[in-house]
């Protein structure tokens, strides 16, 4: 059973988290993972391992959204993992997944955030519906491996 005060820091932590994302502040961001940073995009079934796999994949979020904002709406801690539900939006005027289509994303999502021993982040889970994101940017969605 962790302290509240680490449960506290961890709360802390979820949301610098999302602050340096919507700043798109990359190494801010980075330094809150830690050594063993992950990052699952459970929609998409992708899995980026290690820091440097993390950092690309922001980097090309960033690129593909330049104006993506995670709006939090709610925030839950527990006794192994935050929860966020917030808001993903933004404009898809550069390659991101698929080629730029210019159209407007605004869509629910929810991360399940675990973390280290030292409290950073070791593995950040995204969901979200897969085809609604598609059906926004009006393409279809390309098929699951």
């Amino acid at each position: 059973m962790i302290s509240q005060e680490r449960l506290e820091a961890r709360l802390k932590i979820a949301k610098d988290h999302f602050i340096h994302e919507n700043a798109h502040d990359l190494d801010a961001l980075m330094q809150t993972f830690g050594k063993d940073a992950s990052f699952h995009i459970s929609s998409f079934g992708e899995q980026f391992n290690g820091s440097d796999a993390v950092r690309g994949c922001y980097d090309n979020l960033f690129q593909g959204i330049p104006d993506i904002q995670f709006n939090i709406t709610n925030l839950y801690g527990s006794q192994d993992a935050v929860i966020v539900e917030f808001m993903f939006t933004g404009n898809h005027t550069g390659n991101w997944l698929v080629p730029a289509t210019g159209k407007h994303v605004n869509l629910p999502m929810c991360a399940v955030v675990l973390f280290d021993e030292e409290d950073k982040i070791l593995r950040e889970k995204i969901y979200f519906d897969r085809l609604e994101f598609f059906n926004q940017i009006g393409v279809e969605p390309p098929k699951k491996h």
